[in-house]
């Protein structure tokens, strides 16, 4: 199970919430404002779960999905898009970028824990 999970917010609102509702599940976090400070981080770590605001500033978290994809070091990070875009075509769009799963801001105690929980999943049986 990976006991570490980033979450990638650039509202530090949002941040404080998903690390607060995480560390009640008995998870450790680490808060980045941006794609590039996570990308940076991710170097040194091998197992994290990741909560991915889809609209950060700079590098999106579409495309930051995307360049994790393609890293044969990152291929089974458990990715988590958080977003206000809840529309069907919206979620086709995230998990055609490679995320495992949706997060509908506002997030809750057991949304967060569904998704979080799942991480233990290696991503080649997820799907």
């Amino acid at each position: 199970m990976s006991a570490l999970t980033f979450i990638v917010d650039d509202n530090s609102i949002n941040r404080k919430l998903a690390s607060a509702l995480i560390k009640r599940l008995g998870w450790s976090t680490e808060e980045f404002d941006g794609a590039e400070p996570m990308r940076a981080r991710l170097t040194t770590v091998r197992r994290v779960t990741m909560l991915l605001d889809t609209s950060i500033p700079g590098i999106s978290g579409l495309s930051a999905c995307e360049r994790s994809r393609g890293n044969p070091d990152w291929s089974d990070l458990h990715i988590v898009a958080c977003t206000a875009h809840a529309m069907p075509h919206e979620r086709d769009r995230f998990l055609n970028a490679g995320f495992d799963d949706i997060l509908i801001k506002p997030v809750n105690l057991t949304t967060m824990a569904q998704e979080v929980g799942s991480a233990d999943t290696p991503r080649a049986l997820r799907a």
